[in-house]
């Protein structure tokens, strides 16, 4: 599809389902899979890092399809996945309650700053990282007063003093933003250098169409699966 800029091309309808599904999943590994590689190699940025791989996976969707608004939805994917672990381990949700805030935080935050800060293909990579920062910065502070009612564990309770928020946001707040900043408009750009030569090989390969993504989305649930079930 082309947008009012006809040099910009997006994906619309069922290829713009399809992209969301295929990357919510993605993102649904990274956390469930990366998550433990992190913390066990660097454990002070994990969260800015599954941050920031959140960050690219929905900036990769904008440059894809150009519909922000869609970005809650994105993230309410990736929830479902991490939240595998409940079926699968018959688990209560509160034990990924947290995560499951985070993302969805991260989501509308970005989706709204989007639209208020980037807005439009011309904006260019500045703005997109602004947007990216910002949004970062408000999904945190959210979460901290969110996180302690929600299911405060010991980490988040370390920072219920005075001041706390201020501490917070200095451990974990601006990791999130400067991650976040960096990958966001790294994954516009690749989704809109992506966007002309995906539709061009759905137009020509239908089958592939509907085989390529329905493969990678159960391809991802069950690496998500097998990570949980190990441990």
């Amino acid at each position: 599809m082309k947008t009012d800029n006809a040099s910009i091309y997006r994906l619309a309808g069922r290829d713009a389902l399809f992209a969301l599904l295929v990357l919510g999943s993605l993102w649904g590994l990274s956390e469930v899979a990366l998550g433990q590689a992190v913390r066990a190699l660097a454990p002070e940025i994990r969260a800015g890092v599954l941050t920031g791989i959140g960050m690219a996976c929905m900036g990769l969707f904008i440059g894809l399809t150009g519909r922000p608004g869609r970005l809650p939805l994105l993230a309410l994917v990736t929830v479902l996945a991490t939240q595998l672990c409940v079926p699968l381990l018959r688990c209560s949700p509160l034990c990924k309650a947290n995560t499951s805030l985070a993302i969805m935080l991260h989501g509308i935050a970005i989706a709204g700053a989007v639209r208020l800060i980037a807005a439009g293909p011309g904006s260019g990579a500045v703005r997109r990282g602004t947007a990216a920062f910002a949004a970062a910065l408000v999904s945190a502070t959210v979460f901290y007063y969110a996180g302690m009612r929600l299911a405060p564990c010991a980490y988040l309770l370390s920072f219920n003093q005075p001041l706390g928020l201020f501490s917070f946001m200095l451990r974990e707040g601006l990791v999130w933003a400067a991650f976040s900043a960096a990958l966001f408009p790294a994954g516009y750009a690749l989704g809109a250098r992506w966007a002309v030569p995906l539709a061009s090989y759905g137009a020509s390969r239908p089958l592939m169409r509907l085989a390529a993504p329905g493969a990678f989305v159960a391809l991802c649930w069950t690496a998500i699966a097998a990570v949980v079930l190990a441990g």
